[in-house]
């Protein structure tokens, strides 16, 4: 008990500090990243926010075990997952963990695959875990960027943001990830929808974890707050900051359609240069976007607030 205060203590100290130090460059990229003035970077690392003391503040997944659905007894019908299904497999990723631990490495059959989740901006995200080629893992950096999680990888020390999926700083800053479509869904639609689903089991620090905080959160009533722990590039006031929504970008044009408009609607189709996007709702509730014709297009759910201050050029569907 007395170990598990001294860290919130020191979480929290951290949290003041980094609004404290808002002018200051970020002491984990300059100490840790050993970034310097002539480190290519594709971003003001003025703008990294310190979200912890150190890298690795929040511990990764590097070695995952997986429950059958029927064997899982810590779930909900209410708790939503991060579900991938790739190469063939279907696992389904508890947010009531990933908000705890934000990065699972895994591996789907022969394939790496890193497995995100930023609490702050509920954005799900997963990569193949490859750069220039070369497998890797990733961890959790200890920086923020308009509140998002920023991850390194661990064989070439470069930062990567999760919601652009690309490199921010390092040798190939630029340099984008392969992302793989997730969906975010309940656990009662895993069960109707996908019984044959490897669900992602707790260690000991997820089960102390889970048992400190039943939920599964960590920050309280933030989900349905307007605050936000730190400060953001832009921000636009049409919807409110944590309204979710899925953004999806076709052409260089970015996209954003309300969550609730495809709730009550299960489709919609857009209009955009002449080009037909559909969004479609699937019977599990997940969401997927598609060219008419067919070709489906990479889709990210988030809070608004998060993908308006990466993408201010972006169009509202509402």
């Amino acid at each position: 008990m007395f170990r598990w205060i001294i860290a919130v203590v020191a979480l929290l100290v951290s949290l003041q500090g980094s609004c404290e130090e808002g002018s200051s460059l970020s002491r984990i990229l300059v100490h840790t990243f050993k970034y310097t003035a002539d480190t290519p970077s594709t971003i003001d690392p003025y703008q990294l926010q310190s979200g912890c003391q150190r890298r690795d503040c929040i511990r990764s997944i590097d070695k995952p075990r997986f429950l059958y659905v029927k064997d899982t007894t810590f779930m909900r019908d209410s708790d939503s997952v991060v579900l991938l299904h790739y190469n063939g497999i279907t696992r389904a990723y508890p947010k009531k963990i990933l908000n705890f631990r934000e990065i699972v490495n895994d591996r789907f059959g022969d394939i790496p695959v890193v497995v995100t989740y930023c609490p702050l901006c509920a954005s799900g995200v997963a990569f193949v875990a490859e750069v220039n080629g070369q497998e890797t893992e990733f961890g959790v950096s200890g920086m923020l960027l308009n509140n998002d999680l920023v991850m390194y990888d661990r064989k070439t020390n470069q930062l990567w943001n999760q919601i652009l999926g690309e490199s921010i700083v390092g040798t190939n800053a630029g340099t984008r990830l392969e992302s793989l479509q997730v969906q975010q869904i309940t656990w009662a639609n895993v069960k109707a929808h996908h019984p044959n689903a490897e669900v992602l089991a707790p260690d000991a620090r997820d089960k102390a974890n889970l048992r400190r905080f039943p939920t599964g959160t960590l920050y309280g009533d933030y989900d349905d707050s307007e605050r936000l722990l730190y400060p953001v590039a832009a921000e636009d006031k049409r919807l409110t900051r944590k309204t979710p929504v899925y953004g999806v970008i076709i052409d260089g044009q970015p996209i954003a359609i309300k969550e609730g408009l495809l709730q009550k609607s299960g489709e919609y189709k857009h209009l955009l240069n002449q080009q037909a996007v559909e969004f479609t709702v699937g019977k599990d509730g997940s969401v997927t976007a598609a060219l008419e014709g067919g070709q489906p297009l990479p889709l990210l759910r988030t809070f608004w607030f998060a993908w308006y201050a990466f993408y201010p050029q972006t169009q509202l569907v509402q």
